[in-house]
């Protein structure tokens, strides 16, 4: 029996998978523990019923004053920036972001759209809009087409009784991994390639992490290394019997 139904609606609610299948495909089943424990690592009090529920309410109030999502992800082709060999076509496009005006009545609204790229360059842009009946939605021109890389936006709408403000992480995923050529040309270049988990250090848990990589690339680049290869980091699929 579920004894906890705002704890688990809230955990489900903030990508907390209810169950997975390990690697030898037994279906694993997250306990309430460990969802208590992942919500509070995201500033979520969910100890109690009460306390769930309350978190639960809380966040629907902040999304319903949300202008726009904190984070959003685009592949490049999308936004503009490195072509990757895509056509010109796909660079044309002027990328553009949704922003929601909660309660407002209709009428048009000023709004001023910073982008500042991971390289500290800074574009602004700026205009008057009246956002759509049907959902309060404007649809507003990014400032420039942003390269691969983690941005900011950063977004203002004055409306005759408030200012609504707000920040959002934009991230421009690129169209295929970094080839090495790309880094080093054609000149001949040495390496290291290794596991992260080989990785043996006085500070980790037996296995390596992103410290001792960024140790290892540092040594490695004193005695004239160009690279260090790694195994893949992101979660890969399950797979029985192999």
């Amino acid at each position: 029996m579920n004894d906890r139904p705002h704890l688990r609606s809230l955990a489900d609610r903030l990508g907390v998978l209810p169950a997975y299948v390990d690697v030898d495909g037994v279906r694993r089943v997250t306990k309430d523990t460990t969802r208590v424990a992942l919500l509070a690592a995201m500033w979520f009090d969910a100890s109690t019923e009460a306390a769930a529920a309350q978190a639960t309410e809380s966040l629907d109030r902040s999304e319903k004053q949300r202008i726009l999502p904190p984070v959003r992800v685009v592949p490049v082709q999308s936004s503009g920036g490195a072509t990757g060999g895509l056509p010109a076509s796909a660079l044309q496009r002027t990328p553009r972001t949704r922003l929601t005006i909660p309660g407002h009545d209709l009428t048009p609204v000023d709004w001023h759209i910073e982008l500042r790229e991971e390289n500290g360059t800074s574009y602004v842009t700026k205009g008057r809009l009246r956002p759509r009946k049907r959902d309060r939605v404007i649809l507003v021109p990014l400032p420039a087409n942003p390269p691969a890389g983690y941005h900011t936006l950063c977004v203002t709408v004055d409306l005759p009784d408030r200012v609504l403000t707000a920040e959002q992480s934009f991230i421009v995923s690129p169209w295929h991994c970094t080839a090495l050529s790309e880094r080093v040309g054609q000149r001949r270049v040495y390496g290291l390639w290794t596991n992260l988990y080989t990785l043996k250090s006085r500070r980790n848990w037996g296995v390596g992490d992103l410290n001792d990589i960024r140790e290892l690339a540092r040594g490695t680049a004193r005695h004239g290394a160009a690279f260090v290869g790694l195994n893949p980091l992101h979660t890969l699929r399950n797979r029985t019997g192999q």
